[in-house]
């Protein structure tokens, strides 16, 4: 049988069934009476009290029937609280052998604890016990959804209130994917407004942003003042979690356009936000000190997502997403980037712009797009500078093409390029040669 291990919660589970056995062997040695016949009374007995005091051992506590009910009832007192429910009740029963075999094997002289009174004992140690778990397990669970409801969505509490034991904080490591949101400029803008407007903005754009990841399945991991860190894949597994973050950073972009009106409304400056989304093996679960945990996720790949974010800034797109991302995603429209080592990186990745259905380019204006950048790529300058150009006066948002042109233009381009931009903590960034590599 399996002992669990002891909480809190069963000690003081084991210290009710202690008292409710003490109880009923008061009541058999004598020490008390319980009389229901016309009123109910409790009489109290002092006679074996004083022969224990005394050094005697009285008679009736040397009998067979009273040493089984004695041993019986103390083992499950101390024990089930601390096993698990097939134990508690296995052991339950097996407790009752003794009994009848006690009122098989010695009818004379009569019991001094009949084998109903040795049977209702157990019985009612076994449902003190029950309820008491109900209760401690409702308990359990409603701190669980307490704590999970601030992190994830509504249908997510559901099914770990549903099943709680599948379910835990504790840290391991799985597949996952993360993403960071943050407002573009945000220390400009709050120069613009008043303390207290600026608390309003960020609880009106906070709440809608995070309306949106709860429809889209994620898990908040927390809000680090205008950006939002969260994830997919934990606590419950998301086969399908590159998926579902590229969906909910394209909806983010889709309602920034309602954030954006209740901010004219109330005259408030225009924000723009960038999402940064990457997928990898990460740490989740709680992390802290014992002063302060959270519910988190820690790893290389949270690093990546948040550096991916502030590119957004450099390249004027919406989302940018690693290659481990887009190739975690079935059918994903989508527009490559760069090929990029940020900061804190050893290998570089490839980055995209994940494409909203229905949204421009065209398939034709992609295909220009790929070999404005195999040219790009491979050193020929100005091939590629020349289709950047072209490629910037189509299209909607011409800030990608303009900085990929001015890069062309202004950096000094090793003769062995290798293709990789290698970043640092300010968005400052070099061509990185073959050698260097």
């Amino acid at each position: 049988m399996k002992l669990l291990f002891p909480s809190g919660a069963s000690r003081i589970q084991s210290a009710l069934l202690v008292g409710v056995f003490v109880v009923f062997v008061c009541n058999a040695a004598g020490v008390t009476s319980f009389q229901f016949a016309l009123a109910n009374s409790v009489a109290f007995h002092g006679e074996i009290i004083g022969e224990l005091m005394a050094g005697r051992l009285p008679e009736q506590l040397t009998r067979i029937d009273f040493a089984a009910f004695l041993i019986t009832g103390a083992a499950l007192a101390l024990s089930l609280p601390l096993l698990a429910p097939i134990a508690a009740s296995l052991l339950t029963a097996f407790t009752m052998v003794p009994t009848f075999y006690i009122a098989w094997a010695f009818p004379t002289p009569p019991p001094l604890i009949p084998m109903e009174y040795t049977l209702i004992c157990i019985l009612v140690l076994f449902s003190v016990n029950v309820l008491c778990s109900y209760f401690i397990e409702n308990h359990e669970r409603q701190k669980i959804v307490a704590v999970f409801g601030q992190y994830v969505p509504a249908a997510v509490v559901a099914e770990i209130a549903r099943r709680p034991q599948a379910y835990s904080m504790a840290s391991e490591a799985r597949e996952m994917t993360v993403l960071f949101c943050d407002i573009k400029d945000f220390s400009k803008i709050s120069e613009q407004v008043e303390p207290h407007e600026l608390g309003e903005m960020l609880n009106v754009f906070l709440t809608d942003m995070t309306a949106v990841l709860h429809r889209h399945g994620a898990t908040i991991d927390k809000y680090i003042g205008d950006a939002i860190m969260a994830f997919w894949g934990a606590p419950v597994w998301q086969a399908d979690h590159a998926q579902q973050a590229v969906s909910g950073a394209l909806a983010m972009q889709q309602a920034m356009k309602g954030v954006r009106e209740t901010f004219q409304q109330r005259g408030w400056p225009a924000i723009e936000v960038g999402v940064g989304i990457n997928s990898a093996r990460v740490n989740v679960g709680n992390m802290g000190s014992r002063y302060r945990i959270a519910y988190t996720v820690v790893g290389d790949a949270v690093n990546l997502a948040a550096r991916l974010e502030a590119l957004t800034r450099l390249y004027g797109v919406g989302v940018l997403t690693s290659e481990s991302t887009k190739n975690a995603c079935t059918n994903l429209r989508c527009r490559e980037i760069d090929h990029v080592r940020v900061k804190g990186k050893g290998r570089p990745t490839r980055v995209f712009e994940p494409l909203a259905e229905g949204v421009t380019p065209t398939d034709e204006f992609l295909k220009e797009h790929h070999e404005a950048l195999e040219a790009y790529y491979g050193g020929a300058w100005s091939e590629a500078e020349k289709a950047f150009a072209e490629l910037g006066k189509e299209a909607a948002n011409t800030t990608y093409y303009e900085t990929m042109s001015a890069r062309i233009a202004d950096h000094d381009k090793p003769a062995d390029w290798s293709g990789v931009v290698v970043f640092g903590g300010d968005l400052s960034y070099t061509l990185e040669s073959k050698a260097q590599a």
